[in-house]
């Protein structure tokens, strides 16, 4: 549920701040270089206050001659944190629950910091490239980083929210600050912590390395990857190409100076929450109006059986594939002409499916995890339980996806039968071929695929 649902806030004009959902996560961060020119009162000096613990934590290294002397110490203290958890911010499926950056990566970080500022670097902006070369931290670590570095700064902000919208805020300790904040309704202790939307984003590091091409210090083909991916998370699948960009950037001055030249020189706009490009966001109002008026199934309160569970799980798909594909929810899975990422479908299936299941008495969590992989959705009722993996067709891990992941997890859960369910976006006989063989394959087995078409539709004037 979004807060201003919960608070009952009046939409009407634009809200300022990030209307988070109270249970799920979002994959938003915030981007330290909107913190430059943010004109929030919260956060005028949030930047100078972030250049300032940065460029301390590179003086520190810089005096250090030893790992864990008393530099290296001071260092290290200065990005060690206690995880803050209420942002609602990050990729974690189903927890709020921030991600702290522990010893070991700390080492790491520090380690590779240390070489720089032997080869004379001293921009504090490799702080904020950190997460894009190191291997074991994501966007969501240096957000969390940023968030309790400026947790003063958000929860006055948040206090002055709460104030305007004359909400009911009750005395908590957040990081050994007195305030004024919400408890989150559906996560017991949690405070809510709000965020301005101005300097949010589902891409932290967003610019262009426009005269990387002239440069020859990677070959051309990890090169172009490099084009394509940089300002986004680098997929797991391109950690090859993602560990040559980084070694370029730590052995060679010249290719690192480019890269922090465009980095602070690139014009960076703020996200468009209404359009939502990435579609990480509007999934939740679209799906919610989606199944609004669409006639379900009698409420059950008790599911007797794994066969009636499936049976209802399959009713919960022919709902997602119906507005997808005959209600015009295709559209929500494109940026213009270009399919949007996985994660985005994911998050839509789980928006519609969410509401179905909520109204059927069935659990529907993401990213079930047993230690061993992780599935994408888990629908269960006591000890009865099926899971679903949703997948682009463009992705090169189906077959992995049916005769590896899915089948591990299955055996771990005692799970009779799971569904891989696939949303087409690509219309290749390769891909069709492919698909089709892994439809009569598991068709009738404990692993069954459903097909969802998205295409894009033309209209009746141009079909």
């Amino acid at each position: 549920m979004l807060f201003s649902e919960y608070y009952d806030i009046d939409k009407k004009e634009e809200l300022s701040f990030l209307d988070v959902l109270l249970d799920v996560d979002i994959p938003y961060f915030i981007d330290p270089r909107l913190l430059r020119t943010t004109t929030v009162p919260e956060f005028e000096n949030a930047w100078t206050k972030l250049a300032d613990i940065f460029g301390k934590v590179l003086i520190s290294l810089k005096n250090s001659s030893r790992i864990n002397d008393p530099y290296w110490n001071a260092a290290e203290r200065l990005i060690c944190y206690k995880e803050i958890s209420g942002t609602g911010l990050g990729y974690s499926r189903e927890s709020h629950e921030g991600n702290a950056i522990g010893k070991k990566l700390r080492k790491e970080i520090l380690m590779n910091l240390k070489d720089l500022v032997i080869k004379g670097e001293t921009d504090p902006v490799l702080f904020e490239l950190v997460c894009v070369f190191e291997r074991n931290i994501s966007f969501d670590r240096l957000s969390d980083l940023l968030t309790a570095l400026l947790i003063e700064e958000i929860s006055d902000y948040s206090e002055r929210i709460f104030r305007q919208y004359n909400l009911e805020t009750s005395d908590c300790t957040i990081n050994g600050l007195s305030k004024r904040l919400l408890k989150n309704p559906y996560k017991g202790k949690e405070t809510i912590l709000l965020l301005p939307k101005e300097f949010l984003s589902p891409f932290p590091l967003v610019f262009e390395m426009s005269d990387l091409e002239t440069y020859n210090v990677v070959k051309n083909e990890i090169l172009d990857e490099y084009m394509k991916l940089f300002g986004f998370a680098f997929k797991k699948s391109e950690e090859k190409t993602r560990d040559n960009v980084r070694d370029a950037f730590y052995k060679d001055k010249n290719f690192r100076s480019l890269v922090i030249e465009e980095y602070r020189e690139r014009e960076l706009k703020s996200y468009d929450f209404n359009k939502d490009p990435a579609g990480l966001y509007s999934w939740y109002e679209n799906s919610k109006k989606a199944v609004e008026h669409v006639p379900l199934s009698k409420v059950r309160r008790v599911i007797a059986s794994e066969k009636e569970l499936l049976i209802l799980t399959f009713e919960a798909i022919e709902l997602f594939k119906n507005f997808v594909e005959d209600k015009g929810g295709w559209r929500l899975l494109y940026n213009e002409d270009k399919p949007r990422s996985e994660e985005s479908s994911q998050l839509l299936f789980y928006g519609v499916v969410s509401h179905y299941c909520d109204r059927i008495n069935v659990d529907l969590n993401r990213e079930a995890n047993n230690g061993r992989g992780p599935v994408d959705f888990k629908l269960s009722q006591g000890v009865l339980k099926t899971i679903i993996e949703l997948k682009l067709s463009s992705n090169k891990k189906l077959s992995h996806a049916v005769e590896t992941q899915i089948p591990i997890y299955m055996s771990q859960e005692n799970i009779k039968t799971a569904i891989l369910l696939i949303v087409k976006v690509t219309d290749t006989k390769a891909t069709n071929l492919f698909i089709n063989d892994l439809e009569n394959s598991y068709s009738k087995g404990k692993i069954i695929v459903f097909v969802v078409n998205a295409f894009a539709k033309k209209s009746a004037s141009t079909a």
